[in-house]
């Protein structure tokens, strides 16, 4: 008989339950979805995980560039500061391999002086020597170090000098 009453609330249980969560779903479809109960939905939601996942993987080899060109970058920066090669020659390196860079392009036209691009991309290179000693902590090889640079573009470019912030 235990067994027999067990059963009969299980078979009016589960329809009042699912006539319950139909009910509710017809009321407000954001109750079913936070429940994870729309389960009509398996094949979008599939399909915006693999979109997701594009996304991503995109997302990764853009950023490994960047990290690539930072690199380069710093390597660059790193050879002009220990006179290894001339800021001409780095500079005409660095716009050879990023002149079709439109993003770039801009940075130089709006914030570099200089009567070409290479010559902007020398100015952009002068402030990022000045820029490893920001902060005051300038010592007399670092103070040597910005005025030679400076004084190569001054030559090359047949311009003066002129500190971003004094614009």
């Amino acid at each position: 008989m235990r067994r027999i009453r067990k059963v009969r609330v299980f078979v009016l249980a589960v329809p009042i339950a699912l006539a319950y969560v139909g009910g509710t779903a017809l009321a407000d479809p954001n109750v079913v979805q936070a429940m994870g109960l729309d389960v009509w939905r398996i094949g979008q939601l599939e399909r915006e995980l693999r979109m997701s996942q594009s996304r991503e993987s995109k997302l990764e080899r853009d950023l490994q560039t960047i990290n690539d060109r930072a690199t380069v970058h710093n390597l660059m920066l790193d050879d002009l500061i220990h006179g290894r090669v001339t800021l001409v020659e780095t500079a005409r390196r660095k716009w050879e391999m990023n002149q079709h860079r439109q993003e770039l392009r801009d940075h130089l036209e709006l914030h570099c002086f200089g009567p070409t691009m290479e010559a902007r991309m020398a100015y952009d290179l002068c402030e990022s020597v000045a820029s490893k000693w920001a902060g005051g902590n300038v010592d007399s090889a670092g103070a040597a170090t910005i005025r030679r640079v400076r004084a190569e573009y001054e030559v090359a470019y047949g311009v003066a000098y002129r500190p971003r912030c004094s614009r």
